[in-house]
Order: structure tokens, then C-alpha cells, then sequence
């Protein structure tokens, strides 16, 4: 009803503005406004609403691909903050928000992940890796890089991992390498003495006691290489085969091992 009033009391200079209005708000939509403009006022209302139309499928469609980008940083396991250029959180998957909780350790990791944020400078990246000792203890490894788009910065994103079970697992391959080596050093330096003795041992009893226990180190020697077989085959498949064993045969097998250790013990 407020068009066709303004149409009809406005008179030619009137419908001449309203339809440059139309027109103009057309092109601020995203309109191309041909080269001779529309001359009726239901041309330019024509392509105004066709102008509207286009927006409205764009703002579905972006609102659509932000929210596809929420839900695919929500299924990532590293939590991911986004900043905006005056430095606020302007997003937070659900890791993030899980771990910015109330608890103590949390709340050191949230204000020295916005430290970095904010000591982020446009165009550069930052890392740090915060030690929280709980409990429970956990390692988190933070990264944080600059947004712009090529012109002016747009803010910055964080990234923040749980590495404690990577840290975790390197300690243990550590300490397995420190205790395997030591486990072999001993037996080895046992053999070579004995070898060493055995040589210049003129009496035929003490050579044969020396050679048993040579024998017994060797044994102690592959023992320990064989659990390391077993274990480099357990890590590299993820589904080891299952196969019935014949128990007496493993019994048997592993009292053999240790007969010569048994003998000298009188067991």
C-alpha cells in the first residue's frame, strides 16, 4: 500500500527517485544494473527482487559452509581457537571449550594460551609447550599463526594438542632402550671374561664349568633378544594372528632354556 501511495503522490520527479532508489539498492545487493536503466518502476522492483533472491541464497549458502566449518573442527582432537583482530575469541571448537575449563590446571593452560595469542604479531607464528603436573600430568604443545588476507591481519588461530601420551610413550621407549642395553651389557661382559678365562684354563674341570656358563649367558643373551623380536612384531601389526599352541611343547622349550642354569643350582 506505502508504494503505490508514494508512486501516485510523488509525481514524475517522484517515481524517477524511488525507481533510482530501487535501482541503487539493487546494485548494493549484488545487481548488475544494465546499461540503459529500466524506465518502468516494476522493471527496477523486477530486478530488486531478483537482486534479493541471489543474496538470500548466498547468506544460506555461507551460513551453510560456516556451520559445515564448525562441525569439522569439532571432530578434530586438537583443540582450536580463533581470535579476531582485537584479540577475542570469536570461536572455540569442542575441545577447546573442554579443555578452557574451571579446573586449576586449566586455567593455566587458558591464560597462557592468550598470552600467545596475544604476543602473536601479524604474520608470525608462536610455539610453546606447557608442562601441567596435574593431576592427572599432561604435556600440551600450542601454536599459534597469524590471519590476514594478504592486506590487513584478521586476527589469530591457536591449536592446542595433547601430546602427554606421545611424551609418555617416548619416556617408556627411552627407559626400554636404557634397561635393554644394560640387560645385554651384563651378559655380554660375562661372556667375554669367561671366554677370556677360558682360554689360558688349563685345568679340564674348571673349562667345563667355565663353558657351561658361557653356554648359560648365551642362552640369557638370546632370551632377551627373542623378547625383543616379539615385541617389534607386536608393534608393527595392529592384529596380531591368533593360533592354538601346543602348551607341552612351549613347557618343554623354556625348561630346556634354563637346564644348564638348573643343573649348576642342583634344581
Amino acid at each position: 500500500v506505502v508504494v503505490p501511495a508514494a508512486y501516485l503522490l510523488g509525481g514524475r520527479g517522484g517515481k524517477r527517485s524511488f525507481r533510482q532508489r530501487l535501482l541503487a539498492l539493487a546494485s548494493r545487493l549484488g545487481a548488475e544494473i544494465p546499461t540503459r536503466e529500466p524506465t518502468r518502476l516494476e522493471d527496477a522492483l523486477g530486478l530488486l527482487e531478483r537482486a534479493t533472491d541471489q543474496a538470500a541464497e548466498t547468506v544460506a549458502e555461507s551460513s551453510a559452509d560456516a556451520i559445515r566449518l564448525r562441525r569439522a573442527l569439532d571432530t578434530l582432537p586438537q583443540a582450536v581457537i580463533v581470535c579476531n583482530e582485537a584479540g577475542e575469541a570469536v570461536f572455540r571448537n569442542v575441545r577447546a571449550i573442554a579443555l578452557m575449563g574451571s579446573r586449576h590446571g586449566d586455567a593455566i593452560a587458558a591464560q597462557a594460551v592468550d598470552e600467545l595469542l596475544t604476543a602473536t604479531a601479524p604474520g608470525a607464528s608462536e610455539e610453546r609447550t606447557l608442562e601441567l603436573y596435574g593431576p592427572p600430568r599432561r604435556t600440551l604443545a600450542v601454536r599459534t599463526q597469524s590471519i590476514d588476507n594478504g592486506q590487513r591481519a584478521l586476527g589469530v588461530i591457536a591449536v592446542i594438542e595433547d601430546v602427554s601420551e606421545r611424551r609418555r610413550l617416548e619416556e617408556v621407549r627411552r627407559d626400554f632402550v636404557a634397561n635393554v642395553s644394560h640387560e645385554l651389557k651384563t651378559p655380554m661382559g660375562a661372556l667375554g671374561l669367561l671366554a677370556e678365562t677360558l682360554v689360558a684354563e688349563p685345568d679340564l674341570e674348571v673349562a667345563r664349568r667355565l663353558a657351561s656358563r658361557i653356554h648359560t649367558e648365551a642362552f640369557r643373551v638370546s632370551r632377551i633378544i627373542d623378547d625383543l623380536l616379539d615385541l617389534s612384531r607386536i608393534e608393527s601389526e595392529q592384529a596380531p594372528p591368533r593360533e592354538p599352541v601346543l602348551v607341552n611343547l612351549v613347557m618343554a622349550e623354556a625348561a630346556e632354556r634354563v637346564r644348564a642354569t638348573a643343573e649348576q643350582r642342583d634344581i
